[in-house]
């Protein structure tokens, strides 16, 4: 009979999606689909991780990442029969970044934090790795991005966690959080009606490199999104920040 066997990794640590990987494998050969969705919308101040990388750009990005890279091996021997299918969770956020740093200097700069919000480099990042990642996929499989819109999950409880800080705490107390949380009761999408556009992703789609908004949408890619030269780089990029972590990449 199918069943859910649930399993469990930290982003916030390269060790523990290292060790999930082991598990996973350890008991499955083959990996049909792919949806790297967990995110964070930020921090407050400037936070890094035990393997010393600001927080959102691992958890976001880089942990992801691995992850794919670690489970290649298992989406490839389900290559042999049949299409398999990547569906990276981006946001529309990612249109709002006109540039995107990829050294760790630049991203590890406190001054660009204060700045800058970093939730849009990581949802730019998102975007170019599954363009990236269709053109290597290379007829293997396919790999798209995806906005889910608006929905009412716990990523905005994060979100009101940085609205302390960073604002009057009476203003984000009783003006900002109320506010938030009327969106989310009244206009937002649930978790299961957010979840519709990857699940067709994940289960219908035939071609890649392609960005969809809810539900199931096709939009053009635009902007820094759609420079290859950029994903190529990036991709680069990542795997050398884990290679100098100690992971084979």
């Amino acid at each position: 009979a199918k069943r859910i066997v649930p399993m469990t990794a930290e982003l916030e640590s390269l060790k523990s999606v290292d060790a999930f990987a082991r598990a996973f494998l350890a008991k499955y050969d083959k990996l049909d689909i792919f949806v790297p969705n967990a995110g964070i919308p930020g921090t407050a101040t400037m936070e890094f991780t035990e393997d010393n990388l600001e927080k959102t750009i691992q958890v976001d990005h880089l942990a992801h990442f691995l992850m794919y890279k670690l489970l290649e091996p298992a989406l490839l021997k389900a290559a042999q029969h049949g299409l398999v299918r990547v569906a990276v969770v981006s946001s529309c956020f990612a249109y709002l970044a006109t540039e995107l740093p990829i050294t760790l200097n630049e991203l590890h700069d406190p001054e660009r934090y204060k700045q800058k919000g970093y939730y849009k480099y990581a949802k730019l990042m998102n975007l170019l790795f599954a363009r990236e990642l269709n053109r290597r996929l290379a007829g293997k499989g396919v790999a798209n991005a995806v906005h889910p819109g608006g929905v009412a999950s716990n990523i905005w409880r994060k979100y009101e966690e940085s609205l302390r800080h960073k604002r009057n705490s009476w203003f984000a107390e009783n003006v900002f959080i109320p506010a938030l949380n009327w969106v989310e009761s009244n206009l937002m999408w649930t978790a299961e009606d957010g979840a519709l556009t990857q699940l067709a992703l994940a289960t219908k789609v035939t071609t890649g490199g392609d960005m969809y908004h809810q539900v199931f949408r096709k939009v053009p890619v635009s902007g820094l999104a759609a420079d290859a030269e950029l994903g190529k780089k990036l991709w680069d990029f990542s795997e050398q920040v884990l290679r100098d972590r100690g992971f084979d990449t």
